[in-house]
């Protein structure tokens, strides 16, 4: 394969299958994650954590896709694209999201924080790469270039914050208002 197309491809006579399981993913997740809620909340998070990395990396990549396509390409969504191949693992990733927040806490499911640090990360960067590509620099030299220097500090540090949560750490301050010294004997 030298193409995402000829993977659309490859997947295209398989739309049948994957339909199934996209429709499948959110009722096995919502039912599942009930019958484990009731026995063990540890074996329900890192189950719905299962689920939503199996929903969330293709949901991302796939609107990432649609977004690339509707927006920088301008293709014709409704005439040249697979519609079951394009925005199904974006409405799975939805739907299961949806159904696994009447399940749990997002908060309580392991991984989680890490998930929206990617959504956020890819999110900031289509931003950032859809900006440059409509940036007119005939428009962009009658600004001020603090506004540019501005922009690019907040989105570098919203990108970092993504990153953060992507990586798992924790901003927290410096001071918490206890000691954190071992007791004196």
């Amino acid at each position: 394969m030298t193409s995402f197309q000829d993977l659309i491809n490859a997947l295209s006579p398989y739309r049948l299958p994957l339909l199934l399981a996209m429709v499948a993913i959110p009722l096995v997740s919502y039912g599942v994650g009930q019958m484990l809620k009731g026995v063990s909340e540890k074996s329900c998070g890192w189950f719905l954590s299962v689920m939503i990395h199996l929903t969330v990396i293709p949901g991302i990549c796939m609107s990432l896709a649609v977004c690339y396509l509707m927006f920088i390409t301008r293709a014709n969504m409704l005439a040249d694209v697979d519609i079951v191949l394009y925005f199904g693992p974006v409405l799975c990733m939805a739907a299961t999201l949806v159904a696994i927040s009447k399940v749990m806490r997002f908060s309580d499911i392991p991984g989680f924080d890490r998930i929206g640090g990617l959504i956020m990360v890819t999110g900031l960067s289509f931003g950032m790469v859809f900006f440059l590509s409509r940036l007119h620099f005939m428009v962009a030299a009658f600004t001020s270039i603090w506004t540019f220097v501005i922009g690019f500090i907040v989105f570098f540090a919203l990108i970092r914050v993504g990153a953060d949560r992507i990586a798992g750490k924790r901003r927290s301050s410096s001071y918490s208002g206890e000691d954190s010294s071992p007791p004196s004997s």
